[in-house]
C-alpha cells in the first residue's frame, strides 16, 4: 500500500487487521512522521502478517522540524 503517508489514513490500521486477519500478508510505505499511528500498529498488527515496511526519510524536512529523534526512535520501535 503506498499513496501518501498511510498511516494518517483514516481506518488504515483496521483495515490492516482486516486483511492479515483473511490471511493477507501486508507491505506498505511510510515516512513514520505519526508517532502515535506508529505505536498502534506495533501494538495491534501481527509482525509475523507483516511482509514488509518501506521507510523513507526526507531528512531535510525532518531537520527543519527537528523530528530527526522521532524517525530513529520510531524506526527501532519494537513491534509486539
Amino acid at each position: 500500500m503506498v499513496g501518501g503517508e498511510v498511516l494518517v489514513l483514516p481506518k488504515f490500521i483496521e483495515i490492516c487487521c482486516e486483511l492479515v486477519d483473511n490471511g493477507i500478508r501486508i507491505r506498505f510505505e511510510t515516512n513514520l512522521s505519526v508517532t502515535k499511528k506508529v505505536i498502534e500498529f506495533t501494538n495491534v498488527i501481527n509482525p509475523n502478517k507483516v511482509e514488509g515496511i518501506a521507510v523513507s526519510l526526507h531528512i531535510e524536512e525532518r531537520e527543519k522540524r527537528g523530528s530527526v529523534e522521532e524517525f530513529i526512535q520510531n524506526i527501532f520501535f519494537p513491534m509486539n
